[in-house]
């Protein structure tokens, strides 16, 4: 039996919600009520600009429900994987600069997520490490902290200082392509694609995967009372895109996601999404981030489903 597999699967979810967020600041999350699908307008509707608008000293809270199951290869040893329960991601807008981009602190509570391996349960970190990103009202993260957490502060070190420099403009790079357009647009309005060559990380291995996302904005449909533009998106992110953070955890491998996001216009703000994301990743995690005597080599095959809604702001 291995020494820290615990330690390892927690560090490994901790660095897979930490490549994800900023990759999805222009969207964010999935399912509530089942109202969703009711009220489509025609597509011929008029032009929408699609712009977050968030208020100075607001806090917005998403509640994330997932279920996963797979399997996780640790030092060799295949053993079964299963995610369910809830996670709530709150949003406090600290301050709106002179750009007119937010400061947003971000702080993911996993006190509701139940992670079992070979069916014996995990403990996780309830309180993953904070993050602190500046977004532009299109959706664009032009800045990014790792400011905090609760335990693995070796692991939060190692992983703020490969998330910073030129690994952040790569992924930056990636997340850009999913921003809102600049022009209005109506239902039928398709973007995104792959990231200029010279804006990528160097590929990790030949014949790795090209990241790419591509968005289409396809009606206009009601959630939970709300009107929204319902909007369908599907990304692959292969593991090269994290640049010099891949090549030292020898990360290969990719992550494909289908979602459906419904944006509310008049409000500027994400009120639910769905998400199915297939993960197939293969890496090295050093002993400074396990507690481990040595390096822990992990191939982990998941699905996972992720329905997210906007909780009622608090009185």
């Amino acid at each position: 039996m291995m020494k820290h597999p615990a330690r390892a699967l927690s560090c490994l979810l901790c660095l897979l919600t930490l490549f994800a967020l900023p990759l999805l600041a222009a969207a964010q999350e999935p399912e509530a009520p089942a109202t969703e699908a009711a009220g489509d307008q025609p597509a011929d509707a008029e032009p929408v600009l699609l712009r977050v608008a968030y208020q100075e000293g607001e806090t917005l809270t998403y509640r994330m429900e997932l279920n996963g199951v797979g399997s996780v290869h640790v030092a060799g040893a295949a053993q079964a994987v299963a995610v369910s329960g809830t996670m709530d991601m709150s949003l406090e807008v600290e301050e709106i600069d002179e750009d007119g981009n937010y400061v947003i602190l971000t702080t993911m509570d996993a006190a509701g997520l139940n992670v079992t391996v070979e069916g014996q349960p995990v403990p996780m970190t309830q309180r993953l490490p904070k993050m602190r990103t500046t977004m532009s009202p299109r959706g664009e993260t032009v800045a990014f902290e790792l400011i905090g957490g609760a335990q693995q502060t070796d692991m939060q070190a190692q992983v703020g200082q490969l998330l910073a420099g030129e690994n952040f403009k790569h992924l930056m790079a990636l997340q850009k392509i999913a921003t809102f357009p600049e022009e209005p647009v109506a239902p039928g309005a398709e973007w995104g694609g792959a990231p200029p060559e010279e804006e990528q990380a160097p590929a990790q291995a030949e014949g790795e995967p090209q990241s790419e996302i591509t968005t289409v904005y396809t009606a206009n449909q009601e959630f939970d009372g709300v009107m929204c533009a319902r909007l369908e998106s599907d990304a692959v992110i292969a593991a090269g895109a994290l640049g010099e953070m891949a090549t030292m955890l020898q990360m290969s491998g990719e992550t494909t996601t289908q979602s459906t996001t419904w944006f509310d216009c008049a409000a500027g703000r994400v009120r639910g999404s769905r998400e199915n994301a297939q993960v197939n990743l293969e890496l090295t995690l050093p002993a400074a981030m396990t507690g481990a005597e040595g390096e822990f080599s992990i191939f982990m095959e998941m699905v996972i489903d992720t329905d997210t809604w906007l909780l009622p702001a608090a009185e």
